[in-house]
């Protein structure tokens, strides 16, 4: 599905309604929200929100995924009253409410929606090493950490802005698989491939890509362990 999602949505000659017909054949929860989040993104606000308003009738959500829901909502109708990417005092506030509020999707549009404002600065939290694991993967930690520019990045996107294309740089800790995969700032995919190779560079043709800001995200063993966000610019 996430396949064929992407291909839809890089592909130039694709009709959007072969994204429109994927989503709403699959009966995945997942799917119903970015059968909403496509329209909201074509300016169908209302038949985006009448998608999302009608989810907890069609699915049974755990009283978490409810709440989840109820953020999503408050996030989708704040933004719908946006004048573009530009708000006042208030809908940042309410933003800021929405960001703190959980550590789930709408949280992260949120954030994300604070950074393109620049109305917050936000670092990357870096994750500190479990001690009670191996000596030779609190090793690793340290040798990463005392490298000679403080800290070896795992993951790094040049040029940045970028146009035309971009060059994934990724470094492995050992040899082992990782999945490095690129969201917009809504947290949309675009892009995921596995890679093996300890150290390696990926080039991406991205002039079919939207304008904007993307985060892209490197995963070993299904833990996050670098992200980096770059620009594409006209």
């Amino acid at each position: 599905m996430n396949e064929l999602g992407r291909r839809f949505s890089n592909d130039t000659l694709a009709c959007l309604d072969s994204l429109v017909a994927l989503y709403s054949a699959d009966g995945d929860l997942e799917s119903k929200y970015k059968l909403a989040f496509l329209s909201m993104e074509q300016g169908a606000w209302s038949a985006g929100l009448t998608i999302l308003y009608g989810i907890p009738a069609q699915y049974n959500l755990s009283a978490e995924q409810q709440n989840g829901h109820e953020r999503i909502i408050e996030f989708c109708e704040l933004i719908s009253s946006f004048d573009g990417y530009s708000t006042d005092s208030t809908g940042v506030q309410e933003l800021t409410s929405i960001m703190e509020s959980e550590n789930g999707a709408a949280s992260m549009y949120a954030l994300n929606m604070l950074i393109d404002l620049e109305e917050v600065n936000y670092e990357e939290p870096i994750e500190m090493p479990d001690f009670m694991k191996s000596a030779a993967e609190t090793g690793t930690f340290y040798s990463l950490n005392n490298s000679s520019n403080g800290m070896t990045r795992m993951l790094r996107v040049m040029p940045n802005p970028a146009e035309d294309y971009i060059i994934v740089e990724y470094n492995l800790e050992m040899q082992e698989e990782g999945i490095i995969s690129i969201a917009d700032v809504t947290g949309k995919p675009v892009y995921s491939v596995q890679v093996s190779n300890p150290k390696d560079q990926l080039t991406l043709d991205t002039r079919n890509w939207k304008r904007g800001i993307y985060i892209a995200a490197l995963k070993t063993r299904g833990i996050l362990k670098e992200t980096f966000k770059f620009t594409l610019s006209d």
